[in-house]
């Protein structure tokens, strides 16, 4: 990642404005747009959860959940910032299954249509640990960065569970869940300390209202690929501000995060609830934009064309599409299942859930396209044309130096 060029990421407590999600493409959009006094004039919903801790007395341990994140989510890399044309259709049709649009050989993925039975419980396993930890003591004995990387672990777990659960989904922002077949942002599909807590309550009510720094955006995975990549691995507290940083280095710098017309910039419909975390819009927001902006869209700011917000993939975040691999009998599992955890013991110093392995690396599995469905071979052609690229431009992997101020432990600092 390179250096930002304007400043250090600085993520402050406090709390202001933000998002509750991504606008969609098509159909009908579950997002809140938030008035520019909204936490002004709003009560607040979970007090419990606005305590920023003097002495914490807990740490989260996240290693059940990396492991997960490592083994299941595809890398597709960073940005090449070329946009695809509309793939061919399939030999004998019109039509092209799978993803189409130009940003489809962005963000990470996660294999969905690969997943067995067994597959689906783990990721359910995990979720519950998860929540199960949020449980165990106050979220108000964590550190402040404790906290921080567990609201993005648990958001991101429920929401990954649910779109397994009930795949095949095109598109995650329509899809209807819990008893009630409420939308998947809006549903409450977690308790935590007796509240129960929705996906967009977790995101706007908890951390756009504690975290003031609006890099805070980039921590939630949306399902889709349009919004913040799915991070290969947990976020920590220790970690989380490098993490936000590289995560956010990383949408800003895509193609799908900005973009540039002939007379104007367009930007992620991401940032359409987020204006009011920007009162000097669109300075304000440009300026964020420089803080992790390299030198091309870097030098796509300087120009001084007006931003819209215009553009955004709200197609599922996998390798198909949100389409099976064939019949539903004939989902293929990622293999190498390891028993299930047992809880470990617990002390006074760390909270930890159940670890060890939970599904090998899919990288063995998707190192070839042979056997795969055309629509999937494709996204793996595009995916492996990409990162060639990258890496003829000597921007694959390199390493570079990133200077990020600590995370305070009150939002008054």
């Amino acid at each position: 990642m390179a250096i930002n060029r304007r400043s250090a990421m600085m993520l402050m407590g406090g709390g202001i404005a933000t998002a509750a999600g991504c606008q969609a493409t098509t159909g009908t959009a579950q997002r809140l747009v938030l008035p520019a006094n909204y936490f002004a004039t709003t009560p607040l919903r979970y007090p419990q959860f606005a305590v920023v801790p003097e002495n914490p007395k807990y740490g989260f341990n996240f290693d059940s959940w990396d492991k997960l994140m490592r083994a299941a989510v595809v890398d597709f890399g960073r940005s090449d910032r070329i946009s695809r044309g509309k793939p061919p259709a399939e030999f004998g049709t019109r039509f092209a299954k799978g993803h189409q649009s130009p940003y489809r050989a962005e963000a990470n993925r996660i294999p969905f249509s690969l997943l067995g039975k067994n597959e689906l419980k783990i990721f359910t396993q995990a979720r519950e640990i998860l929540e199960e930890q949020g449980n165990q003591a106050p979220i108000s004995q964590f550190s402040w960065s404790d906290q921080l990387a567990y609201w993005f672990n648990l958001h991101n777990a429920i929401l990954i569970e649910q779109l397994a659960m009930r795949y095949p989904t095109p598109f995650p922002e329509k899809l209807l869940v819990g008893p009630n077949n409420e939308p998947l942002h809006t549903a409450k599909l977690v308790t935590i300390e007796g509240a129960p807590l929705s996906l967009q309550d977790i995101r706007v009510e908890i951390v756009y209202r504690g975290w003031k720094h609006p890099g805070v955006i980039y921590g939630f995975f949306h399902g889709d690929v349009g919004g913040p990549t799915i991070r290969r691995g947990a976020y920590t507290g220790k970690g989380v501000n490098r993490q936000l940083a590289t995560t956010a280095n990383e949408f800003v710098n895509s193609l799908r995060g900005v973009r540039e017309y002939g007379s104007y910039i367009a930007v992620s419909r991401l940032y359409e609830e987020t204006k009011p975390l920007f009162p000097g819009w669109p300075n304000d927001f440009r300026n964020h934009l420089m803080d992790y902006a390299e030198d091309t869209v870097a030098e796509i700011l300087e120009t001084g064309k007006p931003i819209q917000i215009k553009q955004y993939d709200n197609r599922i975040a996998d390798l198909a599409g949100g389409n099976l691999m064939g019949s539903s009998s004939s989902r293929t599992p990622v293999t190498g299942i390891f028993p299930s955890d047992v809880p470990g013991e617990k002390d006074t110093k760390t909270l930890s859930g159940p670890g060890g392995t939970i599904i090998t690396s899919v990288d063995r599995l998707m190192a070839g396209s042979a056997g795969l469905p055309p629509h999937v071979a494709r996204t793996m052609a595009d995916r492996a044309i990409k990162l060639r690229t990258l890496r003829l431009r000597g921007r694959g992997r390199r390493k570079t130096t990133v200077v990020i101020r600590d995370l305070p432990t009150s939002p008054n600092q």
